[in-house]
C-alpha cells in the first residue's frame, strides 16, 4: 500500500481476451507524495483510456472521488493513451495534487473547476509528463501557491483565480491561455511560461513575478495586453507574435536581469521600469523578414547589450525600437543595429535619454542598421561604429536633440562597409575625439550636414588605403578644434562639399598624407580657418571655390611638402587670408607644385608667395602657377616670385581680371625662372614704386594685352621688357589717373592705348617703332619726357588727351580732340577729324600733308603747321589761327 492507496487488479475485455495490468508504486513514481502535517493523502488512479467522466467509479482503481473533492485528494492519470477526462463531480472540486504522467498520451482535463489547496503543510502541486499539448481546460482556483512541475508542453486553458500563486518548474513549456486573476504571484524556476498561446487571451495573475535561472516568461497573444506585475529574478522575458497587433505592455517596476527579446513581428511596449540590465533582443530568432517592435514609452530601461535586428541563428530578421520623450535607456556595452546576416535594425530616438558604451551599425555581412533621432539626448561613452563588420551598412539620422560621444564616430568602420550620417538639426559633440569618414580599407563614410551643429576634435577622411570619405554641408555649423584632414592615410580619399552654413576648422588639410587625395568644393557658406588651409599637404589637394567665403587667419598653402601638388580653383566668392603660398614655403622639400586659378570672385591676402620663398636654398624644384582670368585679386605685400632654389614662378592675367599688387620682388632663387603673361588682365599697383616690375625672365603680352591701372599717387616705373607672346602682337593699355613710366626697350608690336593718366617714356625706344599709339580721354597724357626722338607707328588723339614734351615721329597722326605739346616730326601726315578741337602747341616739322575734314584745328604757337605742308580744309573743317602767325609755302 502506497500513500494510503490500494493495489487493484483491473480486467479489461477486448474480444475475449483479458489483459491484466498491475499498477504499482514502481511504475508511478509521482505517487510518492511528500509527508507532512495534515491528513494522509488519498490517491485516485485513472484507468480508462477513452473519454469519460470522473463520477464513473470504474474509471478509477479505487472508486470515484467524492463529489466536491477533499483537501487531501491526489488525482493520478497515467494510462498511456489520448483521451479527455471530465470533472463531473461538481464545481469547485477540491484537491491537493494532480499528476498526469501518460508519457506520449495526450490528456485533456475538462469539466467543472478545480480548487488547489494545502493539505496541512503540504502545498498543492501539478505534475505533467504527457504528450505534447496536453491541457487542463478546467478553471483553476489556486487557494494556495501551487507548484507546476512541467515535463511536457502543457496548456492551462481555464481561468486561474484565487489567492495562491503559481510556481512553474520543469524544462517544458506551460501555456496560460486565459485571462487569469490569481493574486499570489508567479515564480518560474525553469522552462518557459507562456502568457497566451497564439490566441486572443492569456495573462498572469496580479502578484509579482520572479524568474529564476533557466526560466523564461514569454508573451504570445494576438491582442494587446498590459502587464503591470513587477518582474524580478535572473531569468528572461520574451514577446513573440506574427504581427504588430500582438502587443504586450510592461508597466511594472521590473528588475529581472535576464534577456528581454521581441521577435516574430510582435510588439513589446515598456512604460514602467526595466532596471535589471540584461541583454535586449529586438528581432530575435523566428521567421525571417518579420518586423519586431519595442516601444519604450516611459520609465527607464537598463541593458548590458541592446540588439535590434538581433537574429541569432536566423538571417533576415528586422527589429525596430521607439523611445519616447519621457524614457531613459542605459546600455552598459553597446546598442547593435543589424546583428545577423541580412538583418535590419532601426532605433527611433524621439526624446528622453540614451546612455550607452557603443552604437554599432551593420554588425555582420549585409546587415543594416539605422538610428533616427528627433530630440532627446544620446550619450555614447565609447564610439559610434557605422558599418561595424565587413559587408555591413549603417545610417544615423539626427533631426534634433543632442549626441555626445567620448570616442570617435566612425562612418564605414570596417573594411568593405558603408556608413552615413544625416544631420538636419541638433548638436553633435565629439570635442575631444574625431569624426572618421572611411575608417578601414575599402570602406566608405559620408556625412550630410543640413542643419544643427557638429563640434569635433578633428574630421578625417580616408583613414586607410582604399577608404573614401565625403562630407556634404548645406547649412549649420561644423567646428573642428584641431583640423579637417581629407586623405588621412596613404591610399585614402576625401571630399568636402560646402554649399552653405559655416565650417570652422583650426586647420584644413587636402591630401593630408603622402599618397592621398583631398578635394574641397565650396559653392556657398563660410569657411573660417583659425590656422591655415593646406591644399596638397603631403599628398594631392584641390580646392574649388565657386561661391561663399574662405577666411584663413593663417595661410593658404598650395603644395606643402615634397612631391605634393595643390590646386586652387576660384570662379566666384571671396578668399581672405594672411598669406597665399603658390608652391611650398621655406623648409626643404623638393618637387612641390602649387596652382592658383581665379576666374571670378574677390581675393585679399596680406602676403603673396609664388614658387617658393625668397632666399630659400634648401627648397628645390618648387613650381608656382598664378592665374587670374577674371575677378579681383589683392595682395598687400608681394614677398616672393620664384624665390627658392631651382624654382619656377609663372603668372597669368586674363581678360576681366583686376590684380592689385605692390612692387614685384626682384630677388630670385638660384637657377630659378619667372615670367608673367598679360592676356587682357589689369595690373594695378597698390603703392608708388620706381622698381615696380623688373627682373623677370619674360613679360609676355598677347593681342588682348596688358592693362596697367595706375591710380593717382601710385606712380610706378616698369623696367621689365614687355614682349609679344608667341605668335601674337602684344598690346598695352594705360588707365587710372597716375603715371606709368616705361624704362625698358619694349618689343611688343601691337597698339598702345592711353585712356587715363600719364604714360611716360624713359627711353626713345621704350615703345616699339611700329605700334600705333592711341591717346583717349581728357585725362590721358602721352609724355615723351623731353626725349629727342620717339618713333612710333600711327598716332591717334581723342577725347581731350595730351601729347607732351619731346619730339614724336609717327607714321601718321589722326587727331580728333586734344592738345599736342610735343613736336610732331617724320614723314607722316596729320588728319583732323571729328567735331572736337585739336590745339598744336609746338612748331611741328612733319613732312606730310595736313587735312582738316571736321572740327577745329587750332594753332597754339606761330607756325604750328610745318611751312612745307599742304593744307586741306573740308567744308566741315576749320583752321583757327588763334591770333598766331602761320606761313605756308604752297
Amino acid at each position: 500500500m502506497l500513500g494510503g492507496g490500494k493495489m487493484n487488479v483491473v480486467f479489461l475485455t477486448n474480444s475475449s481476451r483479458r489483459i491484466v495490468s498491475f499498477l504499482s508504486a514502481t511504475l508511478i513514481a509521482v505517487c510518492l507524495w511528500p509527508q507532512g502535517a495534515g491528513a494522509q493523502a488519498t490517491n485516485f488512479y485513472w484507468t480508462n483510456t477513452i473519454n469519460s467522466g470522473w463520477s464513473t467509479a470504474a474509471n478509477w482503481t479505487n472508486g470515484a472521488p467524492a463529489s466536491g473533492g477533499q483537501t487531501n485528494y491526489v488525482l493520478n492519470f497515467g494510462a498511456p493513451a489520448t483521451y479527455t477526462s471530465t470533472n463531473d463531480l461538481g464545481d469547485g472540486f477540491v484537491l491537493n495534487g494532480l499528476n498526469i504522467t501518460t508519457g506520449v498520451g495526450v490528456v485533456t482535463l475538462a469539466g467543472n473547476s478545480l480548487v488547489f489547496t494545502n493539505n496541512g503543510t503540504i502545498a498543492p502541486s501539478i505534475n505533467f509528463n504527457a504528450g505534447a499539448n496536453s491541457a487542463i481546460g478546467n478553471n483553476l482556483v489556486f487557494g494556495a501557491t501551487t507548484t507546476n512541475n512541467i515535463s511536457s508542453i502543457t496548456r492551462f486553458n481555464g481561468v486561474i483565480s484565487g489567492a495562491g500563486g503559481l510556481i512553474k518548474s520543469g524544462a517544458a513549456a506551460l501555456m496560460l491561455t486565459s485571462n487569469n486573476t490569481y493574486s499570489g504571484g508567479t515564480i518560474i524556476n525553469g522552462g518557459t511560461l507562456y502568457v497566451g498561446a497564439s490566441g486572443a487571451n492569456g495573462s498572469l495573475g496580479t502578484g509579482d513575478v520572479t524568474i529564476n535561472s533557466g526560466g523564461l516568461l514569454l508573451f504570445q497573444r494576438t491582442t494587446a495586453a498590459t502587464v503591470s506585475n513587477n518582474i524580478a529574478g535572473v531569468g528572461a522575458v520574451s514577446q513573440r507574435g506574427d504581427a504588430a497587433t500582438w502587443v504586450t505592455t510592461l508597466s511594472g517596476n521590473n528588475t529581472y536581469t535576464g534577456d528581454t527579446s521581441v521577435y516574430g513581428g510582435s510588439m513589446l511596449i515598456i512604460t514602467g521600469t526595466n532596471s535589471g540590465g540584461g541583454t535586449i533582443n529586438v528581432g530575435y530568432t523566428n521567421a525571417a523578414g518579420a518586423n519586431s517592435i519595442l516601444k519604450i514609452q516611459g520609465g527607464s530601461v537598463s541593458s548590458s547589450t541592446f540588439y535590434v535586428g538581433a537574429g541569432f541563428g536566423v538571417n533576415g530578421l528586422t527589429g525596430t525600437v521607439y523611445q519616447a520623450s519621457n524614457a531613459t535607456v542605459g546600455v552598459n556595452v553597446s546598442v547593435v543595429l543589424g546583428q545577423a546576416a541580412n538583418s535590419y535594425g532601426e532605433y527611433h530616438m524621439d526624446g528622453g535619454t540614451l546612455n550607452t558604451g557603443y552604437i554599432d551599425f551593420g554588425n555582420t555581412s549585409n546587415a543594416i542598421g539605422r538610428f533616427y533621432q528627433t530630440t532627446g539626448t544620446v550619450v555614447v561613452s565609447s564610439s559610434i561604429n557605422v558599418g561595424r563588420v565587413a559587408g555591413g551598412y549603417g545610417e544615423y539620422h539626427m533631426d534634433g536633440g543632442a549626441l555626445n560621444v567620448g570616442q570617435p564616430i566612425y562612418l564605414g568602420y570596417a573594411s568593405g562597409t558603408t556608413g552615413r550620417f544625416y544631420q538636419t538639426a541638433g548638436t553633435v559633440t565629439a570635442a575631444t575625439v574625431n569624426v572618421v569618414l572611411g575608417s578601414s580599407t575599402n570602406s566608405y563614410g559620408e556625412y550630410h550636414m543640413d542643419g544643427g551643429t557638429l563640434n569635433a576634435n578633428a574630421i578625417t577622411f580616408g583613414n586607410l588605403p582604399g577608404a573614401t570619405g565625403r562630407f556634404y554641408q548645406t547649412t549649420g555649423t561644423v567646428s573642428a578644434g584641431v583640423s579637417v584632414n581629407l586623405g588621412q592615410v596613404a591610399g585614402g580619399y576625401g571630399e568636402y562639399h560646402l554649399d552653405g552654413g559655416t565650417l570652422k576648422p583650426t586647420s584644413l588639410y587636402l591630401g593630408y598624407a603622402s599618397g592621398t587625395t583631398g578635394r574641397f568644393y565650396q559653392t556657398a557658406g563660410t569657411l573660417n580657418a583659425t590656422n591655415s588651409v593646406y591644399v596638397g599637404a603631403s599628398g594631392y589637394g584641390e580646392y574649388y571655390l565657386y561661391g561663399g567665403t574662405l577666411n584663413s587667419t593663417g595661410d593658404v598653402i598650395l603644395g606643402l611638402y615634397s612631391n605634393t601638388k595643390g590646386v586652387f580653383t576660384m570662379t566666384n566668392g571671396q578668399l581672405n587670408a594672411r598669406s597665399l603660398f603658390v608652391g611650398r614655403p621655406n623648409g626643404g622639400p623638393t618637387n612641390t607644385a602649387g596652382y592658383y586659378y581665379q576666374s571670378g570672385g574677390t581675393t585679399f591676402v596680406t602676403n603673396l608667395y609664388i614658387g617658393g620663398v625668397g632666399g630659400a636654398t634648401t627648397t628645390t624644384n618648387t613650381y608656382g602657377y598664378f592665374a587670374v582670368s577674371n575677378g579681383t585679386f589683392t595682395a598687400n605685400v608681394f614677398n616672393s616670385l620664384a624665390g627658392s632654389y631651382s624654382s619656377t614662378g609663372q603668372m597669368y592675367l586674363g581678360q576681366g581680371s583686376l590684380v592689385n599688387l605692390p612692387a614685384f620682388p626682384t630677388a630670385r632663387g638660384s637657377n630659378s625662372y619667372a615670367d608673367i603673361t598679360f592676356d587682357g588682365g589689369t595690373l594695378s599697383p597698390t603703392a608708388a614704386s620706381t622698381t615696380y616690375l623688373q627682373g623677370l625672365d619674360h613679360a609676355y603680352l598677347t593681342t588682348n594685352g596688358a592693362i596697367f591701372s595706375v591710380q593717382s599717387g601710385k606712380d610706378i616705373m616698369v623696367q621689365q621688357v614687355l614682349e609679344n607672346a608667341a605668335g601674337q602682337a602684344g598690346t598695352l593699355t594705360k588707365t587710372g589717373g597716375g603715371s606709368l613710366l616705361l624704362s625698358a626697350t619694349n618689343t611688343y608690336t601691337g597698339v598702345t592705348v592711353i585712356n587715363n593718366g600719364e604714360l611716360t617714356l624713359d627711353l626713345d625706344n621704350a615703345l616699339p617703332s611700329t605700334g600705333a599709339v592711341f591717346i583717349n580721354g581728357s585725362g590721358a597724357r602721352y609724355n615723351l619726357n623731353t626725349l629727342t626722338t620717339v618713333t612710333n607707328g600711327a598716332i591717334a588723339l581723342d577725347g581731350g588727351g595730351i601729347i607732351s614734351n619731346g619730339t614724336l615721329v609717327g607714321s601718321s597722326y589722326a587727331m580728333s580732340n586734344g592738345t599736342v605739346y610735343a613736336r610732331l616730326a617724320g614723314a607722316g601726315a596729320l588728319t583732323k577729324g571729328g567735331a572736337g578741337t585739336v590745339t598744336l602747341m609746338n612748331a611741328n616739322t612733319y613732312s606730310g600733308g595736313t587735312t582738316v575734314s571736321n572740327g577745329v584745328l587750332q594753332l597754339g604757337v606761330d607756325n604750328a603747321l610745318p611751312t612745307t605742308t599742304t593744307l586741306y580744309v573740308d567744308s566741315l573743317g576749320t583752321v583757327d589761327l588763334n591770333g598766331k602767325n602761320q606761313t605756308l609755302a604752297g
